[in-house]
């Protein structure tokens, strides 16, 4: 028996549901799939650099908890901190 089915997306309802759509254009995702997908890269990116340094980090990326703004050899790492600035950014 044939059965019909909606092409729409299942969390947004508004457009077709395609790998494009999921992956970078649910309105319904944004909000917060799409900044923890964000925070993770951006965690394993910081546990890389951090271990590359000579900081102690945890045998796990995923497991690691970061210092806010650890300071090594005269570089500081970031983490969750506002950089303000005065001038226009033109790109997002």
């Amino acid at each position: 028996m044939k059965q019909l089915t909606d092409s729409k997306c299942r969390m947004c309802h508004k457009a077709e549901e395609h790998t494009k759509h999921i992956v970078a254009g649910c309105t319904t995702l944004e909000p917060s799939e799409y900044t923890n997908r964000h925070n993770m890269v951006a965690a394993y990116i910081r546990w890389m650099i951090c271990k590359h340094t000579g900081l102690q980090v945890t045998d796990k990326y995923y497991e690691y908890i970061p210092e806010v703004v650890p300071n090594v050899n005269g570089t500081t790492i970031m983490w969750y901190v506002l950089v303000t600035t005065n001038r226009t950014i033109l790109a997002n």
